[in-house]
């Protein structure tokens, strides 16, 4: 498995917890998170696993990276997994790389158009397996929510910060 570690290092550590070998790229330089392989650059990353799942916010930066080019990186026999963002799919090209054959498949918890039009060339494939938009979805996420709205409150009324603030001027 591969995470992309600009994100929160919660996610690497569930990584690391279900798959024996896991490996991290990031765009800053840093140690790798405990627990990972080693470092390195996307492209060097992607052809390295059977299971490739991105957890990337959208920006810019990130907008339809997982190309065509992306796919052709990738072991012929991978599964493309993303749950975060569809934006940084490139539609046609992720098609392409199905239809080609360029990757094993697909599995979608969001997609590159959202809602996919029903005539989406992804609905389609037999390599590709959509489910709807709720990876993020656990039992736990209400109480989670409350519980840090609780400590909001009170950092608010103690003049602190805040959890969880979104900076809309980075997209996240």
């Amino acid at each position: 498995m591969i995470v992309e570690t600009s994100q929160t290092y919660q996610i690497e550590n569930y990584a690391i917890s279900f798959v024996s070998k896991t490996l991290c790229y990031q765009n800053v330089e840093r140690t790798p998170p405990l627990g990972f392989l080693e470092t390195g650059h996307q492209t060097h990353c992607v052809c390295m696993f059977p299971t490739i799942r991105k957890c990337l916010r959208h920006t810019e930066e990130t907008k339809g990276m997982c190309n065509y080019e992306f796919f052709e990186a990738m072991k012929p026999t991978a599964i493309f997994l993303n749950v975060t963002r569809g934006e940084i799919i490139d539609g046609p090209g992720l098609e392409r790389a199905l239809a080609d054959g360029v990757i094993g498949g697909a599995a979608l918890d969001v997609a590159p158009v959202e809602p996919l039009p029903p005539e989406s060339p992804l609905w389609g494939f037999d390599n590709c397996v959509m489910t709807p938009h709720t990876a993020g979805a656990s039992q736990h996420r209400g109480r989670r929510n409350l519980e840090r709205f609780c400590r909001n409150l009170k950092a608010l009324r103690a003049g602190r910060g805040f959890e969880g603030v979104v900076d809309k001027k980075a997209g996240f």
